[in-house]
């Protein structure tokens, strides 16, 4: 029999536990991992649905759930189609969709993940001039690597793998500069400043930060915020951490290579258990089994509040030919000057 169909979740809604599919020929968004399998059995495995478990409420606001009345598929149903442009500002577009996306909490509280998240035109154009490994800088071992238990890009064992440039660095160059750095001549740098001045505005616009505090229930203050861009290299892994507590919520996107299924596959984050969490491998980089992995999909993000159990990793750059490129943002509750990596 299948499962009641969820409905979407209001900003003070219930908490749901959900996967959610790609709007066309998408694998599961949320894959329930085995914690021993073969390769082929752990790819099979991330075809497959994953069980709804305990939907609840929605809000009489948000607009209605995708239906599967009638239908014999068993697996969660689809994201729901990219908004209908129209007059759509950049900001309204992206609010639109983040609002419909459900929240879980598994396997801990207050994550998201949704698809279809950026305008096409606005999205194209950050592929077209997301910038290369060259313009940016190779993440550095930090002294205190591994003495809190955080971990960071820095404090793992494959951080030179990991290249990443701050977003503000990046709107901040002069054309010569920037030319030379993304190695093109100025006017195409100058439109590579223009589409990440547009992601900047919608990221930190005070209607987009107040959707994100309402979804969340947040009641930490949001002191400061950064986003970069980084791209990670074949052999990349960092292992299971909750994050710092400076942190007030993370988000990330991801851009995979088009066309490129394996990188949908292996590319995207782990989230954990406190028990897998106990577990992991320190002779490994800190390494456990997934409880649920993010598929990589074009287009898409997740989200979830920082908190003592918000452990998650990366694994399996490199199980894919290409680079792992996302943009990450951060929230924080002190003013830490120039943010470090996370």
């Amino acid at each position: 029999m299948l499962p009641p169909m969820p409905r979407r979740l209001a900003p003070l809604g219930l908490i749901a536990v959900v996967t959610l599919l790609a709007s066309v020929g998408c694998s599961t968004a949320v894959q329930q991992q085995p914690s021993a399998a073969s390769v082929d059995e752990r790819l099979a495995l991330a075809e497959e649905a994953v069980e709804i478990a305990d939907m609840k409420d929605a809000s009489v606001n948000a607009p209605a759930a995708p239906t599967t009345k009638g239908s014999t598929d068993s697996k969660y149903p689809p994201c729901p189609p990219s908004p209908h442009r129209g007059n759509m500002t950049d900001v309204e577009y992206v609010i639109k969709g983040f609002e419909a996306a459900l929240v879980f909490d598994g396997p801990f509280d207050f994550i998201t993940y949704w698809c279809n998240v950026w305008p096409p035109d606005l999205y194209a154009a950050m592929e077209t001039y997301f910038p290369p490994a060259a313009a940016m800088e190779a993440a550095k071992l930090s002294p205190n690597r591994n003495k809190k238990g955080f971990s960071a890009a820095g404090s793992n064992n494959y951080a030179n793998l990991r290249y990443k440039i701050s977003g503000y660095d990046l709107i901040k160059w002069s054309s010569a500069t920037g030319a030379k750095k993304y190695g093109s001549d100025e006017a195409s740098f100058q439109a590579a400043a223009a589409v990440w001045t547009r992601v900047e505005k919608v990221l930190f616009s005070e209607a987009f930060t107040a959707a994100v505090w309402r979804k969340f229930r947040v009641t930490r203050a949001n002191k400061k915020h950064d986003f970069r861009l980084q791209i990670d290299h074949a052999g990349y892994s960092i292992g299971v951490h909750p994050d710092s507590p400076k942190k007030v919520l993370t988000m990330q996107f991801y851009l995979p290579e088009q066309g490129n299924a394996e990188q949908v596959k292996s590319f995207g984050t782990c989230v954990h258990t406190k028990d897998q969490y106990r577990a992991r491998d320190f002779k490994s980089n800190g390494r456990a089994p997934c409880e649920k992995k993010f598929s990589f999909l074009p287009n898409s993000a997740y989200s979830f509040t920082v908190h003592a159990g918000s452990y998650h990793s990366v694994d399996g750059v490199g199980k894919a030919v290409g680079l792992r490129k996302s943009v990450l943002v951060n929230w924080y509750d002190q003013d830490i000057g120039r943010p470090g990596t996370g």
